[in-house]
């Protein structure tokens, strides 16, 4: 039996990648659910209310640039949408 790494040869273009990825089966997953779409990912993985969620529980302005930082928002944005 061939290792799935060793199958990514009969994958057309990005499904190759996902094979690397997240494995054979949850590509065919994908691909039964999506087949014939076209997606686009987003540059940001969480949503806007989650990231402020998280601003409000910082304590101090240092924790908020923290949050900026591993979230790819500036400190000012996220005090602008905490006054929102």
């Amino acid at each position: 039996m061939s290792n799935e790494k060793d199958d990514t040869y009969k994958y057309a273009g990005v499904y190759k990648d996902l094979v690397e990825l997240v494995g054979h089966e949850a590509v065919l997953a994908i691909y039964e659910n999506m087949k014939g779409q076209q997606v686009t990912f987003p540059n940001r993985l969480y949503s806007t209310e989650y990231i402020v969620e998280l601003a409000k529980k910082a304590k101090d302005g240092d924790e908020l640039k923290k949050i900026a930082l591993k979230y790819d928002y500036t400190e000012r944005r996220l005090r602008q949408l905490l006054k929102q």
